[in-house]
């Protein structure tokens, strides 16, 4: 009986390294700023947020220049130049929105994958701490 139950213990033991070899890049990954994945999600949101502001805040310029009614000599002789430098403004923001929700999607994903591993973790803990008459 003892070198069964012994047989079961190992063998849970020997799963949850196996485990823990095949995801510890997670545990070991370093991240920007020393915070937790979900931290690091948040944060890249905001700053996905804060672009899309940004874009908001270039239309509305745009919007602005486009209505004859306020037109000033030098916006006249240089519109063009201006709304060029708007629309690339808007593209760069946009690619930089594209770049901060992928990171965001990114650390989402590792955040999830580390409380799964937790959830793993706990729940081996439980059944080892359960008696062994219930295994067996």
């Amino acid at each position: 009986m003892k070198t069964v139950n012994s047989i079961v213990i190992s063998s849970i033991f020997a799963l949850l390294i196996s485990y823990l070899a095949m995801h510890a890049s997670i545990f070991f990954h370093h991240n920007e700023s020393g915070f937790s994945h979900e931290t690091l999600a948040r944060q890249y949101e905001n700053l996905t947020r804060e672009m899309q502001d940004k874009i908001h805040e270039q239309v509305n310029i745009l919007e602005l220049l486009n209505n004859k009614s306020l037109h000033f000599s030098f916006f006249e002789k240089n519109e063009q130049n201006i709304e060029n430098y708007i629309y690339r403004e808007i593209q760069r923001f946009e690619q930089t929105v594209v770049e901060y929700s992928d990171k965001a999607a990114y650390h989402h994903a590792l955040a999830t994958k580390q409380k799964d591993i937790f959830c793993y973790l706990a729940a081996v803990l439980i059944i080892i701490r359960l008696p062994l008459s219930y295994v067996t």
